[in-house]
C-alpha cells in the first residue's frame, strides 16, 4: 500500500549527518582513494602511450577505457555506498561472485542513468540557448556572461536533483537488499525537490572548494610533468570528495525516506 503523504527532508540533519559520516571514515576514504587513483593513473598512461595503430584500434581502446571506467565508477559507488550504510566491518562482506552481480546490476543503472542525464541536458540546453538568445537581444551581449553563469548553475541544480532522486536504486542494490526501481525511487523522493536541490548543492560545492583551490594552486607552480603526476596522486582524496560526499547524503536520505522490509516493485508513479 502507497503512503498517503511523503515526509519532508529535514535539510540541515541531513548535511549534519552526511559529514559526520564522512568524518568518521575518513581513514577508510582516504585509503580507498589512493588505491583507486593506481588503476585510474595506469589507464590514462596507456591511453596516452604513442601508437602507430590504425583508427579501428583508438576505437576500439576508447570503448575498452569506457567500460573499464563504468566497472571502476560501480566498484566505488558499491564501496561508499556499502561503508556509509553498514558500517565499515561489513563493507568487505560480499563474495566475489556476488560483487560481479552488484557491480554489473550498477553498471547497467548507470547507463539508464546517463541516457536520462543526456536527455535532461540536451533538453535543459536547448531551452537555456532560447532564453539566452533572447536576453542577449533585450539586454545586449554585455550580459552573456551573467546569463551564461545562470545557465550553468541551473544545469547544475537539474543533475543535482536528479541524481539526489535516484540514488535510492543504487544504494538498494549496493547493499544487497530488493532492487529499488528507478520508478520507486521517485516516488519516494517526492515532495522534496527543494530540500534535495539544498542537500545536493551544500554537499558538492562546499566539497568542492578544497580540492578547487588545491588544483589551482598546483597549476601556478612550475612543477615537471612526474611531479604533477606525483602531487595529483597525493590530492586524489580532495578530488573525489565532492562525490563521495553527495554519495554520504544520498545514504541519508535514503535511510530517512526509504521504509525498510517493504516491496517496492508495484509502486505506481
Amino acid at each position: 500500500m502507497q503512503d498517503d503523504k511523503n515526509k519532508l527532508l529535514p535539510v540541515m540533519d541531513i548535511l549534519k549527518n552526511a559529514y559526520l559520516t564522512i568524518y568518521t571514515n575518513i581513514k577508510s576514504l582516504i585509503i580507498f582513494s589512493y588505491l583507486l587513483a593506481v588503476p585510474i593513473y595506469l589507464i590514462s598512461q596507456f591511453l596516452t602511450m604513442p601508437t602507430a595503430e590504425t583508427a579501428t584500434v583508438s576505437y576500439f581502446t576508447i570503448a575498452a577505457y569506457v567500460l573499464i571506467s563504468l566497472l571502476i565508477l560501480a566498484i566505488t559507488n558499491i564501496y561508499f555506498y556499502r561503508l556509509f550504510t553498514l558500517g565499515n566491518e561489513n563493507v568487505l562482506k560480499i563474495t566475489p561472485d556476488k560483487l560481479f552481480s552488484l557491480s554489473t546490476s550498477t553498471v547497467a543503472y548507470l547507463l539508464a542513468l546517463f541516457g536520462i542525464l543526456f536527455i535532461a541536458l540536451v533538453t535543459i540546453s536547448l531551452i537555456i540557448g532560447v532564453i539566452v538568445s533572447v536576453v542577449n537581444e533585450l539586454l545586449g551581449p554585455g550580459r552573456s556572461a551573467l546569463t551564461g553563469a545562470a545557465a550553468n548553475l541551473i544545469i547544475l541544480i537539474v543533475m543535482l536533483l536528479i541524481n539526489m532522486r535516484l540514488q535510492p536504486t543504487f544504494i538498494s542494490i549496493a547493499i544487497n537488499e530488493q532492487t529499488l526501481p528507478m520508478k520507486s525511487a521517485y516516488y519516494y523522493t517526492r515532495d522534496n525537490n527543494r530540500e534535495l536541490i539544498l542537500i545536493g548543492l551544500f554537499s558538492f560545492i562546499p566539497a568542492l572548494f578544497p580540492s578547487t583551490v588545491a588544483l589551482i594552486f598546483v597549476n601556478n607552480l612550475s612543477l615537471s610533468q612526474n611531479a604533477v603526476v606525483i602531487t595529483d596522486f597525493l590530492l586524489f582524496p580532495l578530488l573525489l570528495l565532492p562525490n563521495i560526499v553527495l554519495l554520504s547524503a544520498g545514504v541519508q536520505i535514503y535511510n530517512y525516506l526509504v521504509p525498510k522490509n517493504k516491496p517496492h516493485m508495484d509502486i505506481q508513479v
